[in-house]
């Protein structure tokens, strides 16, 4: 039995959820809008209580060993439970239609907004439940335990899809004064440099997208850093000489944030020399998603890409 496990309330359960998926007490706090001494506080309530250390310290950022594994389902489902609550004794005279939706969390950051104050043409409001992405979203969404996910991959079988207008630009982000940007851009000077990449490969150890795109066309990129978290890609990025391609708009927003950074846009390369095409996103759906709602998230981040390049075009 654990000790005083009455000393566990919401906000602890928060703190938990939240640096398990961002590995990160800083990156928790600023999702959470706290202070770190705050999360801090948090995290030494829940050592107490269970006794246990719960993350282990890794290059990577804060992992979570063992018992916190089996803890995150039950943290995750009580805080759905008390935000359905929340949702159906705050606003009793309204209908909410409940939906998961998968999406990338430098995505997240620029609709959320939109996406929860979105309603159906009948009046309904809608309680949004954001599921980080995964590499296994079509399982997720076959198995019913996803409605929707925000994607980059192209059309799916089995799935409903509805594109996003607009294919995206491929960039590579550095440090501001890289040697990189001082010269020719070119594949064979690119591979000089490490390369930090995306991984959300969550559930197994296998080569990131990049490196399966370079592995195609018989070269070798240099990746020794992956985290999922593109806040922790931008602070390794400035601080030193590794480089990261970036596939779209909101990730470029949020590098171009960043006055310690520079990019380049690298679609020749992307296309002429890596043989890839150009991304673009698709929202994939369940067969039992409401394409109604559907249709008002690809509205919203149609709207959203647009303002951000608009924003880019004028340097705002």
């Amino acid at each position: 039995m654990f000790r005083n496990l009455y000393r566990v309330d919401l906000f602890t359960l928060i703190v938990l959820v939240e640096i398990c998926e961002q590995k990160s007490g800083r990156l928790a706090a600023k999702r959470l809008g706290t202070t770190q001494s705050k999360i801090s506080r948090a995290l030494a309530t829940l050592r107490d209580v269970f006794n246990d250390e719960l993350f282990v310290r890794r290059q990577m950022g804060m992992e979570a060993n063992e018992l916190t594994r089996k803890l995150y389902p039950h943290a995750k489902r009580i805080i759905e439970q008390f935000r359905e609550l929340d949702g159906s004794v705050g606003s009793p005279s309204e209908e909410l239609t409940k939906v998961h939706l998968a999406i990338q969390e430098h995505v997240c950051r620029w609709i959320i907004d939109d996406l929860l104050s979105a309603r159906l043409s009948d009046g309904q409001r809608i309680a949004l439940n954001i599921e980080n992405w995964s590499d296994d979203f079509e399982d997720q969404i076959h198995k019913g335990d996803l409605h929707f996910c925000l994607s980059l991959s192209d059309q799916v079988e089995g799935l409903r899809s509805l594109s996003v207008n607009g294919k995206q630009s491929i960039h590579v982000v550095g440090r501001r004064d890289h040697p990189f940007f001082k010269g020719a851009i070119t594949l064979d000077r690119l591979l000089k440099y490490p390369i930090t990449a995306f991984n959300y490969n969550f559930n197994s150890i296998r080569p990131c997208q990049i490196e399966k795109i370079f592995e195609s066309v018989g070269h070798k990129a240099n990746v020794y850093f992956k985290p999922s978290s593109l806040n922790l890609i931008l602070d390794h990025l400035e601080k030193s000489l590794d480089l990261a391609f970036v596939n779209n708009l909101f990730s470029l927003k949020g590098a171009k944030e960043r006055q310690g950074l520079n990019s380049v846009n690298v679609d020749e390369i992307w296309i002429g020399v890596l043989r890839q095409q150009l991304p673009s996103f698709h929202l994939l759906a369940s067969n039992s998603a409401n394409m109604e709602l559907g249709e008002r998230i690809v509205k919203i981040v149609e709207e959203r890409l647009d303002q951000i390049t608009f924003e880019l075009k004028n340097d705002l």
